[in-house]
């Protein structure tokens, strides 16, 4: 597996249409180290919006936690995409190495009694905030 990021396309963004997936410059060596790493990154905005100390509001909460995994979603859809149509042997072990880091990555956000506090100060006071139908 390829650890070094400076080559990997999942960490620049595609200048195709839409920003799809470059396909002819991912390759197996990439997915496990930009899981690895956006994994840590929306551990470190998630204890970003939980260390904050400004007034909680639905920017600095809830739009901050639905953008800390973009980059996450974006290597997982490839990969399960991947996965689920055209698998193969290399694939099949990230799977398996990813798997119980993603887990734990995921117990570690859902169940952060900070972050949830926040959240439920969000949902309690929602009626205040003058949000549109969307939010």
């Amino acid at each position: 597996m390829e650890n070094d990021l400076t080559n990997n396309p999942f960490l620049k963004e595609s200048k195709l249409p839409y920003f799809a997936p470059d396909f002819t410059k991912i390759q197996n060596k990439h997915f496990k180290p930009a899981l690895v790493e956006a994994m840590k990154q929306q551990s470190d905005a998630v204890n970003a919006i939980v260390k904050n100390t400004q007034k909680t509001t639905f920017d600095n909460t809830i739009l901050a936690l639905e953008k800390s995994g973009e980059m996450l979603d974006r290597v997982n859809n490839v990969f399960k995409s991947l996965t689920a149509a055209h698998t193969n042997d290399t694939l099949k072990k990230v799977e398996t190495e990813i798997a119980p880091l993603a887990a734990k990555h995921y117990d570690e956000i859902y169940l952060n009694d900070k972050l949830f506090a926040k959240v439920k100060d969000i949902y309690t006071n929602r009626g205040n905030l003058n949000l549109d139908a969307e939010s």
